[in-house]
């Protein structure tokens, strides 16, 4: 018997998140998780027209790693894949690009990152594919002033799940009028990634 493909969406933050919204207060202020919410909403309907798709609780991240490890696959599926929208940030508002991000290690997150990445580089610049440490603090190798070895961790959605699961980072959060122009054609490519990912290892 074949085992279907299920895909979990997750929009990254939660409105009582620190650093959910950019600016922080003021005129233009945009909520990190409503504008992922919005673009999640178009990638499940595109999902869905192949795959089933299953939308992770908005909450803290404890909550949702803890909901995803607790989540049962209904008899015949099996989860595929996590992936969890998010859109980058600095503090000096500069950057530009899409990057995917996975579990440090993990052979079916880098193959699932790639698939979605290889999708965005037609859109965006391509930042490419990165293990997922958090504050991008990678064991070796000092990332930032102050920078301890030894203090590494991997960025917390993709602890202990066990299926792949990656975080999207389509373009900088401050890009908005690029992120208006190209939502439609973005959310296009991130399906065609999950998807492709999903079918290959099925």
């Amino acid at each position: 018997m074949t085992t279907q493909s299920i895909v979990l969406l997750s929009a990254g933050h939660y409105p009582g998140a620190r650093g959910a919204c950019w600016p922080a207060a003021g005129p233009g202020r945009v909520c990190e998780h409503e504008l992922a919410r919005s673009w999640l909403g178009v990638v499940t309907l595109l999902v869905r027209e192949q795959l089933p798709v299953v939308e992770v609780p908005t909450g803290p991240l404890e909550e949702k790693v803890a909901w995803m490890n607790a989540y049962r696959a209904p008899e015949g599926h099996r989860v595929a894949l996590a992936a969890e929208l998010h859109f980058n940030s600095n503090e000096q508002r500069r950057g530009s690009g899409a990057e995917t991000l996975y579990y440090p290690g993990s052979k079916r997150g880098r193959a699932a990152a790639e698939a979605i990445q290889r999708e965005l580089a037609a859109v965006y610049r391509d930042r490419g594919v990165h293990e997922g440490w958090y504050r991008a603090d990678r064991p070796g190798r000092v990332d930032y002033p102050g920078d301890v070895e030894g203090d590494e961790k991997a960025l917390a959605f993709m602890q202990g799940v066990p299926f792949p699961a990656v975080i999207v980072e389509p373009e900088f959060i401050f890009n908005q009028a690029v992120l208006e122009a190209t939502r439609n054609e973005a959310c296009a490519a991130i399906a065609r990634g999950v998807l492709a990912f999903c079918h290959a290892t099925n």
